[in-house]
């Protein structure tokens, strides 16, 4: 039988579940309020020197990569921080239908 994958699609089903785990709130509103939020670059941070670290690695020609289990807003979200140009491949499960550690995903 086939495994399914946590974040399919936009990954909504997943983190509805998620939300109202942690929050002890199943109300469909402020679900979509969180999730919004965190569909936007706005909300998210990189550490401190993580983009210099990006940046001198592709300038001194390292092959960069993501391999993600998250969601199609991965992509938006990586651009939105101004990163998504330093990487050679982004391959996220929910586009590809395998999630790490399956070996498929990177094939």
């Amino acid at each position: 039988m086939a495994k399914t994958l946590r974040y399919q699609g936009d990954g909504r089903p997943f983190w509805r579940i998620v939300v109202a785990e942690s929050t002890d709130c199943t109300n469909n509103y402020y679900f979509e309020e969180v999730y919004q939020y965190y569909a936007h670059g706005d909300a998210w941070r990189l550490p401190p020197g993580a983009y210099k670290t990006l940046r001198d690695l592709k300038d001194a020609g390292v092959k960069l990569a993501v391999v993600s289990n998250f969601d199609t807003r991965l992509r938006k979200l990586l651009k939105d921080l101004h990163i998504s140009d330093m990487f050679d491949a982004i391959v996220i499960s929910s586009e590809v239908g395998h999630e790490k550690p399956a070996p498929e995903i990177f094939k």
